[in-house]
């Protein structure tokens, strides 16, 4: 139950509106920064720095999860390589013996001294064991039966493929190990029936002391941990209050499980879910606009950030013409800083609702520095001159970044009617600046196709 629960409880997925109203009704996460270059589109292109830093970052790490899937891959692959050769190993001896049907179960005599073990229904009894009586043997065979009817090859299977997924968890080799001496327990406690066999069964556990497995999946009568097995037997079972006390590990399961658990919230859904479901919570009531606040700016005012957001107290409120009003129209209030070089900037919103109706907005603004042009570099053009393109781009080495500049540059390498239009791509590649080491300077690269 500890493997199942440890694999399960992480792909429990706990919905965002459950965790919402348990921890208040502020926001999971912060909107998405909905923020992308493209010249081309029908609406005009919108650039933001944290976008491009953003997309570096993503491939640095999707080169190191890449890095990591191969580890982990390889790392399974080998672990279920070594178990595919325990199975052939266990599968090569019961087909190289002789074997008698006792009942339920195989019974397979070996020539060797290998101690006695069971593997699903087979039960291995060497031969040359010396000095055992047969009333020993018959104890051997009982104990090893116990350990077929009770299932504890399923356990170890169980626990080797749970180990193949999880080979990196240094945990699982030490599970593996107790989950054995446990079943060893098990079996001990059924094959003693008094308090005399208990005395020449511990005997006959010395006598057969062994220091390892003969195969780790299998279920061995003898082992190293003989002096803690000869101590369970005298040991009394739990009565059931004591047993209670397992249930101290349903909040520990309740505090991993809201720990680690993934929270579902709209950021995982699709954009036309989340505004059919923001529809559907719209219909039957329409929340109005209420205290617009800004934080964090110092490049322009609230009033004059307020004018270009467009919306005031008392609209509608539509969280998807927020989001245009912020990040996707022409006008919307990154431009002001876009045409300022500061390709750093970040918008973040709060909603805030009131009993009223109305929902308070708090927008955060996280300017940073302003960037600079660098190079101005031109690819995709054969026929044409680099020097007429170089000549219709407004975007000059050492300038303020500017996204108007960028949107006329386009729009004016399309008017030279060489290049396919659809083709026309500006490509920013941030560089760190040589002396402070931080993202100040972007080169622009003009990814082109000729007609």
């Amino acid at each position: 139950m500890s493997l199942v629960l440890g694999v399960v409880l992480p792909l429990i997925t706990l919905p965002g509106q459950w965790y919402q109203s348990l921890l208040g009704s502020e926001s999971i996460d912060n909107p998405l920064n909905l923020i992308f270059l493209n010249a081309n589109a029908n609406s005009s292109p919108e650039t933001s720095a944290s976008v491009f830093l953003e997309n570096s970052r993503r491939d640095m790490r999707a080169a190191m999860a890449y890095l990591f899937m191969g580890i982990y891959i390889s790392g399974a692959l080998f672990r279920l390589v070594k178990l595919a050769e325990k199975l052939l190993i266990i599968r090569s001896s019961i087909r190289q013996h002789n074997r008698e049907r006792r009942d339920d179960y195989w019974f397979i005599p070996l020539e060797t001294q290998s101690p006695a073990y069971s593997f699903l229904n087979y039960i291995f009894i060497s031969k040359n064991l010396e000095n055992l009586s047969a009333s020993d043997m018959e104890r051997i065979f009982t104990h090893e039966t116990i350990h077929a009817r009770q299932g504890h090859s399923l356990d170890i299977l169980f626990a080797e493929l749970v180990s193949v997924l999880f080979w990196f968890n240094p945990l699982m080799k030490a599970f593996r190990k107790y989950l054995t001496e446990v079943h060893e327990y098990l079996a001990d406690e059924k094959t003693i029936n008094n308090t005399e066999m208990k005395k020449s069964y511990s005997h006959l556990l010395l006598k057969l002391t062994s220091e390892e497995q003969p195969f780790k999946l299998s279920s061995a009568f003898s082992a190293k941990q003989i002096s803690r097995r000869i101590l369970m037997m005298e040991k009394a079972r739990s009565i059931p209050r004591q047993k209670f006390s397992l249930l101290l590990l349903l909040p520990a399961a309740v505090v991993l499980l809201m720990s680690f658990s993934y929270f579902e919230n709209r950021s995982s859904a699709s954009p036309l879910i989340l505004e059919d479901q923001a529809s559907e919570a719209r219909a039957s009531y329409q929340l109005k606009v209420g205290k617009i606040s800004w934080e964090g700016n110092s490049l322009f005012t609230d009033s004059r950030l307020t004018k270009e957001l467009g919306i005031k107290t008392g609209d509608a409120y539509s969280e998807d013409h927020l989001l245009d009003r912020l990040y996707r129209d022409e006008d919307a209030v990154n431009a002001l800083f876009l045409d300022k070089g500061y390709l750093m900037l970040n918008l973040n919103f709060e909603e805030l609702p009131n009993d009223d109706g109305t929902m308070d907005l708090v927008i955060t603004i996280y300017e940073g520095e302003p960037w600079r042009i660098g190079q101005i570099i031109i690819k995709g053009n054969g026929s044409v001159p680099e020097q007429d393109v170089m000549d219709v781009i407004l975007l000059k080495p050492g300038d303020l970044f500017s996204k108007t500049k960028l949107i006329h540059s386009v729009q004016a390498i399309k008017q030279m009617n060489k290049f396919v239009p659809e083709e026309i791509l500006p490509n920013p590649i941030p560089l760190k600046d040589p002396v402070s080491g931080e993202f100040s300077v972007v080169d622009m690269e003009f990814l082109l196709k000729e007609k």
